[in-house]
C-alpha cells in the first residue's frame, strides 16, 4: 500500500458499489432487446411515413399470439419461461408481412411461426426464420385469403440510410455481421 495515498473508507467503497449496482440495474442494455427495438423503430417509421400496416389491431393480434404461443410452448416443452424478444420480432414481422382482410391469418401465421421454432430443429436450433416460414406456409395453404407485403416504402435515401445504419449496428452487436458481408459480396 502506498503510504502517500489515504486509504479508501469502507463507506466510500460500498456507496460506489451501490451506485454502480443501481446504475447497472436501471440503465444496462441487454443485447437481446436491440433487434426488437430496431424493428419497432422501422415499423413506426414505415407506418408514419408510408402507412405500411394493414391495421394496428391485426399487428397487435400477431404480436400477442406469437408471445402467447412462445410462452406456452417453452413452458410445456422446455419447462422454463422464455425470453420474449424473439417472439415479439416474429409477431411484428407477421404483422408487417401478412396482408389479409381477415384477422385469423395473423393469429395462425404467428402460431405457425413460433411452433416451427420448436418442431423444425437441427442440433437444438431452429432451421428457418420463423415468420418467413409461417408466411410461406400461409401463402401456400390460404392463397385465396393471404397475400404477402405489397406496399412499397418508397425509394428515398434517408430512410434507407437509417435502416442500414441501425441494422448494421444490430447485426454487429449480435455478432452476425459476417452473414451480411457474405451476402453483399
Amino acid at each position: 500500500m502506498n503510504p502517500e495515498l489515504p486509504a479508501a473508507s469502507p463507506s466510500a467503497s460500498s456507496s460506489t458499489t451501490l451506485a454502480s449496482s443501481v446504475w447497472g440495474r436501471w440503465f444496462s442494455f441487454d443485447n437481446r432487446y436491440l433487434a426488437p427495438l430496431l424493428i419497432t423503430c422501422i415499423l413506426a417509421a414505415g407506418q408514419l411515413s408510408f402507412g405500411i400496416l394493414e391495421s394496428y389491431s391485426r399487428t397487435v393480434l400477431a404480436i400477442l399470439t406469437a408471445i402467447g404461443v412462445e410462452l406456452i410452448l417453452a413452458r410445456l416443452l422446455r419447462g422454463q419461461w422464455p425470453h420474449l424478444a424473439s417472439a415479439y420480432i416474429s409477431g411484428i414481422s407477421v404483422g408487417i408481412l401478412v396482408r389479409s382482410p381477415a384477422f385469423w391469418p395473423y393469429a395462425l401465421c404467428s402460431t405457425l411461426s413460433i411452433t416451427s421454432k420448436y418442431v423444425l430443429r437441427v442440433k437444438d436450433r431452429h432451421l428457418w426464420n420463423p415468420s418467413n416460414f409461417g408466411l410461406c406456409v400461409m401463402l401456400f395453404l390460404a392463397a385465396d385469403t393471404v397475400a404477402g407485403l405489397s406496399i412499397q416504402w418508397g425509394n428515398y435515401l434517408a430512410p434507407m440510410l437509417i435502416v442500414w445504419i441501425l441494422g448494421s449496428i444490430t447485426i454487429w452487436q449480435l455478432k452476425r455481421f459476417h452473414i451480411c458481408v457474405t451476402y453483399v459480396v
